[in-house]
């Protein structure tokens, strides 16, 4: 917890009486805002491609109804031959097509969660502070 680390950074510092510790810490909680309330940064799974885990910005549905993001789908066929990621059923890679609605919805979730460019899974995300859009 963010707020035990600042109490415990501050502990180190053996200049500071009891009081005055309380007073810089409160300090602290008045900048950053409450340390204790950090949200979760976490993509909704749909958003996520099947091979990767990782946020979708091109993605395509093959007839087996999975959504995959068109460049993992395009390498895991390349390397595997015509067969679904998922449900290991032979696929038509003629029978790719985008998924508009994913698109869109992640294109809506990234309005609102700038961060989600940045999006690994698995990673930890509050430690982002800025997005890059270059």
């Amino acid at each position: 917890c963010i707020r035990d680390s600042i109490k415990r950074l501050m502990a180190r510092d053996s200049s500071l009486n009891e009081e005055e510790r309380t007073k810089k810490y409160e300090d602290i909680v008045e900048l950053l805002g409450n340390p204790s309330v950090i949200p979760e940064r976490t993509v909704p799974d749909y958003l996520c491609c099947q091979i990767s885990h990782d946020l979708m910005e091109d993605p395509v549905t093959t007839q087996s109804g999975y959504t995959y993001e068109r460049s993992n789908l395009r390498d895991h066929l390349a390397k595997n031959g015509n067969i679904d990621p998922v449900t290991r059923d032979s696929i038509n890679p003629t029978h790719i097509f985008p998924n508009l609605n994913v698109k869109q919805a992640i294109e809506a979730f990234l309005k609102e969660c700038p961060w989600g460019f940045e999006f690994k899974k698995n990673e930890d995300y509050h430690s982002i502070t800025s997005v890059s859009y270059t």
